[in-house]
């Protein structure tokens, strides 16, 4: 069987107790980086597979074949950061594996959209559209609060939702991880300089 374990975002505390008995069980641990790895590592030893800009496509073909042929006998566990239904590489690999033949199981876990709110205090009552940076131009604009994932620039995504009328509640950067940064929109403050991949935006519709 292959397994997609979600590792939440990026502490080993916050973890299931069946995504971490999913880990010590399998016959291997699959990392798609060295951010999931480290947080497996502190449990067991994963290999790292990467997934190179230009290549991914080739990447996924070949482990899958390799994954679908071994599933049948092994466990192997393809872990990810977040959940493994929202956004993730494993994905792809778990498309490919069922079309091969392969049989896949996916372990839940804790999103960062949910741990944005959480981090931030930020309560949510009322209607919650999860999109991509990218997706922004294109947003359903009936919810009352957008998380925005991959937020590399989050000056760009403040300066499309107001577009859409909407502003920023929050910005958080890295969470649980070294270098957190989190960034709580009072009285329409200064959005934060940084760039980084693993950054989410909270926006919510002006009244």
């Amino acid at each position: 069987m292959l397994y997609g374990v979600s590792l939440g975002p990026g502490d080993v505390e916050l973890l299931t107790l069946k995504a971490l008995r999913t880990i010590e069980e399998a016959d291997e641990v699959i990392a798609p980086g060295k951010l999931a790895a480290d947080v497996v590592e502190k449990i067991r030893k994963p290999r790292i597979v990467e997934f190179p800009m230009g290549r991914s496509e080739e990447v996924i073909e070949n482990l899958s074949r390799e994954l679908a042929e071994r599933c049948v006998e092994e466990d192997i566990a393809f872990v990810a950061l977040g959940d493994v239904m929202f956004y993730s590489t494993f994905m792809h690999v778990a498309r490919r594996v069922k079309e091969l033949g392969g049989k896949v199981e996916c372990v839940p876990g804790v999103p960062s959209f949910t741990c944005a709110f959480s981090v931030s205090q930020i309560f949510c009552d009322r209607p919650l559209g999860v999109v991509t940076a990218k997706d922004l131009k294109n947003i359903n604009s009936d919810f009352e609060y957008l998380a925005v994932l991959k937020a590399t620039k989050p000056k760009e995504v403040a300066r499309l939702a107001e577009e859409w009328g909407y502003a920023v509640e929050a910005v958080v950067r890295r969470m649980f991880m070294e270098g957190e940064e989190v960034f709580v929109n009072r009285n329409n403050g200064k959005i934060p300089e940084f760039e980084d991949y693993f950054t989410v935006v909270i926006l919510r519709k002006r009244d």
